[in-house]
């Protein structure tokens, strides 16, 4: 995530108001824009995003598990937390089945009648 950079002020009168106070006084100083010295908040990446939603839904399957598709998919947007790149991560959990569940090097199949998804033999 961030590095600790520096003490973290807040300026009024800016649209940005949270501002490292060391580059904000240096920005001030030599006539920069005051914008240098924002604090940006870094948002994780989609690779991230995914890899969380992927231990999530490991937890769940099993060679002899019940679960479907729709609730492996609600399962993860109530148990999600955290920030995501993106706004549903439930259709990134219906990507990560259909990836796992139709391709030769799957980890997962889709069994019985019911379909449930389940770790290949």
């Amino acid at each position: 995530m961030l590095e600790k950079k520096g003490e973290i002020i807040t300026v009024e009168g800016l649209s940005y108001p949270k501002v490292y106070r060391d580059r904000y006084h240096h920005c001030i100083k030599n006539n920069l824009w005051p914008g240098f010295a924002r604090v940006i908040d870094t948002a994780p990446s989609r690779e991230d995003t995914k890899e969380v939603v992927l231990e999530l839904l490991k937890t769940l399957v099993t060679k002899d598990s019940k679960t479907t598709k729709g609730f492996l998919i609600k399962f993860v947007r109530e148990n999600f937390h955290g920030p995501s790149a993106y706004a549903d991560v439930g259709k990134v959990a219906s990507k990560i089945i259909k990836q796992q569940c139709s391709s030769r090097q799957g980890k997962w199949v889709s069994a019985t009648t019911a379909r449930f998804i389940r770790k290949r033999k």
